[in-house]
């Protein structure tokens, strides 16, 4: 039996973590809302977090494929947290079990997103439950439709638009002009990426496709002329 009163959530004592999860499994809104911010406060979680993954797992599995799971959303947040009193490697360790099971089933709901967001979005729940740091946190950005970067010479920040257009963007009264990022080569892709992308074409996403060869390609300061990977620069 899991020792609730012992544990903490981000308010507290997380002696309403048991109540909150029960009336989450009859799909309450208001209890997700609450878990939410109880469990993965802006990306931090604590003891209590890390007590809820295998209530959660067991919620995921009796569930149905569906593009968004709001038991899977959660606990991959958990379990990917870089925010919280453990590792995140070492949560994924010790609930190495449920994490599988979860991992699979988060990869089976990529054929049920009713969009090409939600489908980005049941993309970075897989990557936060394989531990792939950089696109877990980024990926979203192929939904935002812009990743946001500094250039690792002068520092200059850029806006880089994921969809080949040519970005215009003014910064401290300076305008500035740069050209579309350099896409990937398909070929070349690092295992993790090379997966996200098999995934987009198997699923037809060919626009989610296009934006991931672009956020794993390069760009080029429009103040400095450095060239640069998007990827070394988000993993700074």
């Amino acid at each position: 039996m899991t020792g609730w009163t012992l544990l903490t959530d981000a308010y507290g004592p997380a002696d309403e973590i048991p109540e909150l999860l029960a009336a989450a499994s009859s799909n309450d809104p208001a209890a997700w809302e609450e878990l939410w911010g109880r469990l993965c406060h802006q990306g931090t979680v604590s003891s209590a977090s890390y007590a809820a993954v295998p209530i959660l797992a067991e919620l995921v599995l009796r569930s149905k494929p569906v593009g968004y799971n709001q038991a899977l959303a959660l606990a991959a947040a958990i379990i990917g947290s870089e925010d919280g009193p453990e590792k995140s490697e070492t949560i994924r360790h010790r609930y190495a079990a449920d994490v599988g099971e979860m991992r699979r089933f988060a990869e089976q709901n990529l054929g049920h997103a009713r969009s090409d967001v939600e489908f980005v979005y049941g993309l970075q729940t897989v990557l936060s439950f394989d531990g792939v740091s950089v696109w877990k946190n980024h990926l979203e950005s192929i939904a935002d439709g812009e990743v946001g970067l500094e250039c690792p010479n002068c520092e200059q920040f850029i806006l880089v638009a994921l969809d080949g257009t040519t970005q215009y963007q003014s910064e401290a009264n300076e305008s500035i002009m740069h050209s579309p990022p350099a896409p990937a080569d398909p070929d070349r892709l690092a295992p993790a990426a090379a997966h996200m992308y098999s995934l987009a074409l198997t699923h037809e996403r060919a626009d989610v496709a296009e934006s991931m060869l672009r956020l794993f390609g390069a760009v080029t300061c429009p103040a400095c002329g450095h060239r640069y990977d998007i990827a070394s620069a988000l993993n700074e």
